[in-house]
């Protein structure tokens, strides 16, 4: 009966447009699933509006599809049955409609509705862009006005899960009350057709949110960071300078003077609070600030006057009044200058903002300027501050984000007819009771002849953690398959992968797609928390750091502790969606939650790395909390702050170095050990810049390079920014990373740096500054050094670079490296040597040498150093048990001088061993003065032992 049920459907839907009703039985699965685990001892906190437990009630209209509704008990939620849509799409654009038979009058008052469903599409499952609907709720108003509301009200919008989740609707929306439920609407643009989707609906719930007075864990009065009551302002190269503030007419002028230059700045009060400021004619006399305007929330334009001013020794107090139509506001500003930055502080005298944004207007007018990217100091994801050149200074204007009270940091980057606008201002969004918070900001203004010094300083401490991770490179790892993951790590050590810090990803905690975070216990399917504690003991076994999963910035509703007051809400009182099936907590909850769970985490695994996601990829501008029960609400300094404290406080829970994301990560930088380094664009589609990486991030923190290239490129990449090495890509590819960057590591891995220099076609040298006003970064032939000596070439010109280094010519051709230690016994090339022999001229090698272990790639040539013959890809390690000799890929023959590994007198047996470090075969050694010569013949051995042996060893091979 069923099936013939089940052939009556099919026949009575329609490709086009149809309709018909839900049957109250599944003909497709008898299976009984059961609740999410998590939810257990979860009450319904709510009384559903309406519910899928009669699906005859429900009718199916569709468009485009194949639609059918069943009463089943394959997932369950609160009760023994829920709705199962299962649908194919004849069109990309399709839709299907549930419509409850008799709509239903929605009580007043109401302002929510919130929505059960378990979908099909994991984003990451599934091509792009994503095949999965979104989903609304069909509501008519009083006047018979229809309204689709859409579940998915901001960030990752759609059915993109595979799951129970909680949909979320907070109504901003005018509706004719009293308003009925129609139904459900599903649709989507991108569908795939002749694709069967089943879709698992819950109770819906209509409702008047209530909130309550929240409470929280004291905040700290004084933070570890910022570490300088100076805070952002950048390095002045001159130590001997003055500053000064003097009174000329209704004008101020603020200097400085020293050895390097002499800069004026001047401000006319009568002008505003920001149009008044320019430099003296001396300077080129330019207006800093032409245009600033601070707006209000009525859109009038303002009135200012001024009230008071008074100088006190090196700062100039004003007062202003902001008059708009009749309505006074007052201003409390101060300008100081400090080295070669004008400071200028400006509070708004009110306990409520009144103030929606500031601009800070245009430079000019400029002969000669342009606009320079910045990389890896983004506002967000595609809102950058520029750096202006113009007329031989550079310019930088930025408010203080351990100071600010704002929302948001804004840029519009346009230089035209001599105006650069660059780095906009500040926005004030008002929080959910829409109330602003008043203006609360301290503007630098920084202008000098030299770049340096007019980037603003990172005041974090540093990371203590470079001892733990220098010498290391990262490696990320997302299957969660333990045993794979075994083999995989015991495979990388055998083949000398020894100095590796691994993180795995959230698979760890869930066996399908509840919840992976605020939680104790790892997947239950998989062996539970028991056997992630023996798969960590395994992997430390190999002298490996190991890191599970975390965030603080992903909140599940399936989660044990779900409680809507832990969710972040937009401005408009919406719950901020995170990622697929996640909300985003509040700051200040993640700030709580995280001193709790880490500790637990590390006590109950033992893990000696931490992974904490997404804290550093987002910025805090993006997750600024307008709850306005909240501390600190509508303003990103406090999401900054409990960030900051929540990544210090996981390296003390983990005693081991702590990772992000990355991408917004120089805000953390120091809070943090380490991130992704990544940035948008990629830096491999901008010109070289490496200044504020180098000099402001680096000394804090050890980020991985990212740069999703392969080779010289990457290496390349990852040297010009101070990067240390992220394992990544084929085996070959990641035994090369290794053996080059991991000696090199220590010598460079947070080290300050002493000279940034481009070098032109005839090779002069010219720093920094003079290199970005001639453009040499565009194509940069670039050198580094290090405080300490270490120092390196990279040449990212399309032609070869011919330097002199180490008592030695070389030739970098494109990625081209050369990087070497004081008493260069430590170095690497990617290029050629004078001093190496090849029968191809135009040959490349890389070559990497240390006290320890050695690396070849010959790129299928034979090359001949001082002490090694070598064709192929090899690496040469000391390792516990002796020097082996690992193909790194592959090879075909290899010649080394003996007294290297300590055989001066000495023969030796290269013995063959396979992936189980039991011997398969030795291989045929010859002699050549000092060298033994070997030749990889049996592919399939996996490594070979340098054995040492008496002369008189027959199989040790045989002299010529």
């Amino acid at each position: 009966m069923k099936n013939k049920l089940t052939i009556l459907l099919l026949l009575i839907s329609t490709f086009g447009y149809g309709q018909k009703r839900g049957v109250n039985f599944d003909p497709e699965s008898n299976a009984k699933g059961t609740k999410p685990y998590e939810m257990a001892s979860r009450q319904e906190d709510k009384t559903p509006f309406v519910l899928f437990n009669d699906c005859e009630k429900w009718i199916i209209e569709t468009e485009n599809c194949d639609a059918n509704l069943y009463l089943t008990s394959e997932q369950r939620l609160y009760r023994e049955t829920s709705g199962k849509l299962v649908y194919k799409t004849t069109n990309k654009q399709a839709s299907v409609s549930l419509l409850y038979e008799t709509p239903i009058t929605i009580n007043e008052p109401w302002d929510c509705i919130d929505f059960w469903t378990y979908a099909a599409h994991f984003p990451w499952e599934h091509p792009k862009p994503n095949p999965a609907f979104r989903h609304y709720a069909i509501i008519e108003g009083a006047d018979g006005t229809m309204h689709e509301l859409d579940f998915s009200q901001n960030g990752f919008g759609g059915l993109n899960y595979e799951y129970w989740f909680l949909s979320h609707i907070k109504m901003n929306q005018e509706i004719a009350r009293p308003a009925k439920f129609i139904g459900i609407k599903l649709k989507g643009d991108n569908a795939i057709p002749g694709e069967v989707v089943n879709i698992f609906l819950g109770p819906i719930y209509i409702y008047n949110e209530l909130l309550e007075d929240l409470s929280f864990k004291e905040f700290p009065e004084k933070l570890p960071f910022p570490l300088r009551k100076e805070t952002i302002l950048p390095v002045n190269k001159e130590s001997v300078f003055k500053n000064r503030l003097q009174k000329d007419g209704t004008i101020y002028r603020l200097s400085y003077k020293g050895k390097d230059m002499k800069l004026e700045y001047s401000v006319n009060p009568a002008a505003g609070i920001l149009n008044g400021i320019k430099l003296a004619p001396e300077n080129g006399g330019y207006d800093l600030c032409k245009g600033a305007e601070v707006s209000f929330t009525s859109g009038e334009q303002a009135v200012w006057t001024v009230k008071n001013e008074v100088q006190r020794h090196d700062t100039l107090f004003v007062d202003f009044t902001a008059t708009v139509n009749t309505q006074e506001y007052d201003f409390s500003c101060w300008y100081t200058i400090n080295q070669k930055s004008l400071i200028v502080g400006i509070h708004e005298i009110s306990e409520v903002g009144h103030v929606k944004e500031i601009t800070l207007g245009k430079t000019g007018k400029l002969k000669n300027g342009k606009l320079v990217t910045l990389p890896f100091m983004p506002y967000n994801y595609s809102r950058h501050p520029k750096l202006l050149y113009a007329d031989d200074l550079f310019f930088f204007k930025q408010f203080d984000w351990y100071y600010t009270d704002a929302s948001v940091f804004t840029t519009d980057n346009s230089l035209a007819d001599g105006w650069a606008d660059y780095n906009k201002g500040v926005e004030y969004t008002p929080k959910t009771d829409g109330k602003r918070n008043p203006i609360r900001e301290k503007l630098f203004i920084n202008v000098s002849k030299d770049v340096l010094e007019v980037l603003p300083t990172i005041d974090n401490p540093a990371s203590p953690m470079r001892s733990y991770q220098a010498n290391r490179l990262w490696m990320i790892d997302g299957s969660p398959d333990y045993e794979a993951n075994k083999k995989k790590v015991r495979k990388y050590r055998a083949l000398g992968l020894e100095n590796v810090t691994v993180r795995y990803h959230e698979g760890f905690w869930r066996d399908s797609g509840e919840s992976y975070t605020f939680r104790k216990n790892t997947a239950p399917g998989r062996g539970g928390n028991y056997a992630v504690k023996e798969f960590v003991k395994e992997i430390k076994d190999q002298d490996w750091r190991v890191g599970l999963y975390s965030n603080y910035t992903d909140f599940a509703p399936v989660n044990k502790n779900w409680n809507p007051d832990w969710i972040l809400r937009n401005a408009d009182g919406t719950w901020n969606i995170s990622w697929s099936r996640c909300y985003a907590p509040k700051p200040m909850v993640a700030w709580e939650q995280q001193a709790i769970y880490a500790p637990h985490i590390h006590k109950t695994f033992g893990s000696n790395h931490s992974y904490c996601d997404v804290h550093t990829a987002v910025s805090p501008m993006s997750r600024v909390d307008y709850d306005y029960r909240v501390p600190g609400a509508g303003t990103f300094r406090r999401t900054f702050e409990c960030f900051g404290l929540l990544l210090l406080n996981e390296k003390e829970a983990y005693r081991g170095p702590v990772y992000s994301e990355g991408a917004n990560h120089w805000w953390y930088a120091g809070l943090v050990d380490g991130n992704y380094g990544n940035f948008s664009p990629r830096i491999n589609t901008i010109p070289i810049l490496p200044e504020f990486q180098l000099y402001k991030i680096h000394p804090l923190e050890m980020d991985a390079g990212n740069l999703p290239v392969d080779g010289a490129e990457y290496l390349a990449y990852t040297l010009a920014y101070g990067h240390i090495g992220k394992l990544d890509g084929e085996i070959s590819e990641m035994i090369k990373r290794y053996a080059f960057l991991q000696p090199l590591q220590e010598y460079y891995s947070m080290i300050p740096v002493k000279q940034i220099s481009y070098f032109d076609n005839r090779n002069n040298e010219f720093d920094s500054s003079r290199s970005i006003k001639k453009g040499l970064n565009e194509k940069a032939r670039l050198k580094i050094e290090y405080q300490n000596g270490f120092t390196v070439f990279i040449n990212f010109s399309d032609s070869d670079w011919r330097i002199n280094a180490m008592d030695k010519t070389f030739t970098l051709p494109h990625f081209g490296i050369l990087a070497y230690t004081k008493d260069h016994k430590t170095y690497a090339l990617s290029g050629q040597c004078d001093d190496f022999v090849s029968s191809d001229k135009n040959y490349r090698v890389d070559f990497a040498v240390s006290p320890e272990q050695y690396y070849f790639d010959t790129y299928g040539t034979t090359i001949k150093t001082e002490n090694f013959e070598a064709q192929g890809k090899i690496f040469f390690k000391k390792e516990k048990f002796g020097w082996e000799i690992i193909p790194a890929e592959d090879f075909d023959s290899f010649s080394f001088n003996k007294e290297l590994v300590g055989l001066k007198n000495l023969n030796a047996i290269i013995e063959g061993v396979n992936v189980d470090d039991l011997p398969v075969e030795d291989a045929t050694v010859t002699y050549n003065d000092k060298l033994i010569n070997m030749k990889h013949v049996n592919k399939s051995i996996f490594k070979y032992r340098v054995v040492p042996a008496t002369n008189s060893i027959g199989n040790a091979g045989k002299s010529k």
